[in-house]
């Protein structure tokens, strides 16, 4: 400059001097080069523009605008989301850091810098106006501004309590940093980089802390480089942000012709709840990078025809979704290369001929799963190479254990637009790099994922018009692991053949849980444990009638099977052995299910055998009971007998083929005549309000009480009503009508079966399926259905507490050769 100045006092004698057209010589050629030089470095000198963002160091990872950073810093601090992030021994925290500057005490509009070091420490700067210092007179320091101002060179190098601050005064403008480093750098700035700051800054809520930060990932997840920024909503269980970017980087993904309008992306509806990655982009037709491509490879066709693809990775391995402009259309162009494989929950799943395969320099997502099958949800075609993949995403799609499903999805969406181009779904650490690559490095190192935190979810989204790029994202944090779905898919367990009828639970006295008990169609009896493996199998060479029934015979705790076939009796113990002297065994055929009575709840059982109609009633040593005279009845009994107690009399029901019923006493005795006859159906007997109940096969409610009166009630029902009663729990079924308790819930038109009710614990629940539409509902006794049924099964379900946590399970068939166990 003085040199420059030194020329400027000469101009006279120049000005004075006659020029002639002679060349110019090399010397006064360079003096003139030499003066245009330093006129150009004068003018690109730094300059002040009156902006704090000025002094924000260019190599800053991230920076914080905020009108009142002591309060961002403690939302930061105290935000339930982030105190899941544990902070590792090589770093200290930002807060730790931030409490250098308590004797600052900034109030006004400051800025923040977080930069890291290359000794990996994080240092933080703070820009803002001395006007909104106020000193703390708290601190042991005292007169730091006075201080600083009577210095010469406006700098100070402050001790804290919690570490050195490295202050610099330009005019009114206080800069304050962790290390005399990044102090240099806050002086030498972010250059050209300030006014895209400001520019970014102008765009959002100044309301809220603003979060600046870089991109430049350099694949198909590029966003563009340069600053982007966004306002953040912290909230106390998770927080938001909204902001802005450019999209004017030619490596971005924005930039590409295929682009097209923001639309409606649903990959969440069939991704599985527990996916830890799952993003989906949109896009018109033809794609961009293959409008060159003619080949009619696969690859194309399937991109051609769609109008968006995604990619996940769940719990099974990872899987490759499009969404076809037209599911017909799109199966006809697989059909050419695929053959159908197999069915799995009732979905099929095609074979490919030659292994899927895309361009990883085009396409790095889809380039990650070298696809062997396929198989449809809804709009969206999957394509994965293991078949446990496809398993577990058809599973979680059939029991609506997906991310669509999930308690926190609904809040995350609801800080979403309806469309955009491109969403991401997962857990957070899983997302970091979508969210800045240059703030991951120090970020990466300054955190980890508490255990707490292993089922959080992320959702981001960015929809780009008109030359600017609009980002979104939000995360809560679950109440608990459950939250992710209200119910669990505990495992399948493959059958080597079918069961003959629903599998049962079966207590095991020795761990207090439930192993798995049924007969297969050929007639052997299995016991498997609750975690499928084979206990023992035992041929019966015929069917058991009815359900197996639990007794504990010796009266010591250790639990039997009980049951009846044709033509014998069996007591079986959990070891797969017979229980002395039973089997009975029988030359006459045995016509109905076995009948057990436990009159006082003493465990001293009475088995009831019906040959037509004879009656064989015999004790835990099976010898006749002789007490018993009621040994031969009428006709042949339409049903199995039954013990109720009304008061503290004990009555044994008998209903015959010809209409009439019998009700005994214990020893076989008339206790009450009833003088009319019944069109009997498949309902069983009944106690309700002190009287006997049945639905009788014209679909009348008979209604008997103990002296023998009769009334008769037409319920004006569908043929195939169901009526259950069990203690105070009373559930009726007529179609899709079901009633609990007399609360009525409306159920989908289906075929289903008859309601079961069940005890676990001290709660009760009752379960039907739908055998038309695979569908298991589980409801409580208020009426409510429990939340996330209904789930995939093929027939009627039990629960029980297998596994003795507290929680019940529930056993199903999944296919016909397939169990299936749930938690909830």
């Amino acid at each position: 400059m003085q040199f420059l100045v030194f020329l400027f006092k000469m101009r006279g004698p120049f000005n004075n001097m006659r020029f002639h057209k002679t060349k110019p010589t090399i010397g006064s050629v360079i003096l003139l080069l030499l003066v245009v030089l330093l006129i150009s470095a004068c003018e690109s000198e730094r300059r002040f523009d009156g902006k704090l963002s000025f002094y924000v160091p260019a190599d800053a990872s991230l920076i914080v605008r905020s009108h009142d950073p002591k309060d961002i810093i403690s939302e930061l601090e105290n935000n339930s989301f982030l105190r899941g992030y544990e902070r590792s021994d090589s770093l200290p925290g930002i807060a730790a850091l931030w409490q250098r500057f308590d004797t600052l005490n900034p109030q006004g509009e400051s800025w923040l810098s977080f930069t890291p070091s290359a000794d990996s420490l994080l240092n933080i700067g703070l820009i803002t106006q001395v006007k909104s210092i106020q000193e703390n007179d708290s601190t042991a320091v005292d007169g730091w501004l006075t201080a600083l101002r009577a210095r010469e060179d406006k700098k100070l190098e402050l001790q804290t309590d919690n570490g050195p601050l490295f202050l610099q005064l330009e005019a009114d403008v206080l800069i304050a940093t962790t290390s005399a480093a990044l102090l240099q750098k806050c002086l030498d700035g972010p250059g050209l980089g300030s006014q895209q700051l400001e520019k970014l800054a102008a765009s959002l809520n100044t309301d809220k802390a603003a979060v600046f930060f870089k991109r430049g990932l350099a694949n198909e997840g590029s966003f563009g480089r340069g600053w982007q920024g966004v306002s953040l909503e912290l909230q106390p269980d998770g927080f938001g942000f909204y902001g802005v970017g450019q999209t004017k980087d030619s490596t971005a993904i924005w930039n590409r012709k295929d682009l097209g309008l923001p639309s409606q992306l649903a990959l969440a509806n069939i991704a599985p709840a527990t996916s830890s990655f799952v993003v989906e982009r949109s896009y018109k037709t033809p794609v961009d990078t293959l409008s060159n491509n003619v080949d009619g490879s696969l690859a194309t066709q399937l991109l051609d025809n769609s109008s968006s693809y995604g990619y996940l990775e769940g719990p099974g391995g990872k899987a490759l979704a499009f969404k076809a402009i037209d599911s017909l259309s799109f199966q006809e162009i697989l059909n050419t290369y695929a053959s159908e494989k197999d069915q799995f929950r009732a979905i099929k799943r095609y074979a490919l001929s030659d292994t899927l395969r895309f361009d990883s320099s085009l396409y790095p997502w889809l380039s990650q799963v070298e696809a062997t099958g396929f198989f449809r949800l809804e709009d969206y075609f999957v394509f994965s190479e293991e078949p446990l993949a496809s398993e577990a995403i058809i599973s979680s799609y059939r029991n609506k254990a997906t991310l669509a499903n999930r308690s926190d999805y609904a809040a995350i969406s609801a800080g979403l637009s309806d469309v955009a181009h491109l969403r991401i779904y997962g857990q957070p650490e899983r997302l970091r790099p979508y969210l800045s690559d240059s703030a991951t490095g120090f970020f990466a190192q300054q955190s980890q994922l508490s255990p707490q935190q292993e089922h959080q979810l992320m959702g981001l989204q960015y929809t780009a018009l008109d030359g600017v790029l609009y980002l979104q994202g939000q995360t809560v944090l679950p109440q608990a692991k459950q939250t992710t779905t209200g119910i669990q898919e505990l495992r399948s367990i493959t059958l080597e053949s079918s069961p003959l009828a629903d599998p049962q639970w079966f207590t095991n006295h020795r761990t207090k849980g439930k192993d798995i008990v049924y007969q297969d169609v050929e007639n052997t009896l299995h016991l498997l444990a609750y975690n499928g493996k084979s206990l023992w199998t035992r041929k019966l060479g015929e069917p058991i009638l009815g359900r197996i029934q639990e007794v504990d015979l010796l009266r010591n705790g250790k639990k039997q099977l009980a049951f009846a076939t044709s033509s014998r009796l069996y007591i079986i113990d959990r070891n797969g052995d017979d229980v002395g002297p039973f089997p009975i065994k029988f030359k006459d055929e045995v016509t109905q299910p076995l009948a057990i009575f436990d009159y006082d709840n003493n465990r001293k059982y009475r088995f009831v055998i019906v040959q037509d109609k004879d009656i064989l009633m015999y004790d835990a040593k099976a010898k006749i009971v002789k007490g018993f005279t009621f040994t031969e009845a009428p006709t042949a009994l339409a049903m199995p007998p039954q013990h109720l107690r009304i008061g503290n009399k004990d009555y044994l029901t008998f209903p015959l083929t010809d209409g009439r019923l019998l009700i005994k006493s214990r020893v076989g005795k008339d206790r009450v005549k009833v003088n009319s006859t019944f069109a009997f159906g498949s309902s069983p007997i009944f106690e309700e309000g002190g009287n006997f109940v049945f639905i009788s096969g014209d679909e009348t409610k008979v209604s008997i009480d103990t002296r023998g009166g009769i009334s008769r009630k037409e319920l004006g029902v569908e043929q195939g009503f169901s009526l259950v009663i069990s203690g105070k729990t009373k559930v009726s079924l007529d179609e899709n009508l079901l009633r609990i308790n007399g609360r009525l819930y409306e159920l989908p038109f289906g075929v289903y079966s008859a309601p079961g009710i069940f005890q676990v614990g001290r709660k009760r629940y009752i379960s039907l399926t739908d055998l038309q539409e695979k569908s298991v509902y589980v409801f409580d006794t208020n009426g409510d259905l429990l939340p996330n049924f209904p789930v995939f099964g093929t027939t009627s379900a039990v629960i029980g507490d297998a596994n003795r946590n507290r929680r019940p399970n529930l056993l199903t068939q999944s296919d016909k050769n397939t169990l299936t166990i749930y938690e909830f």
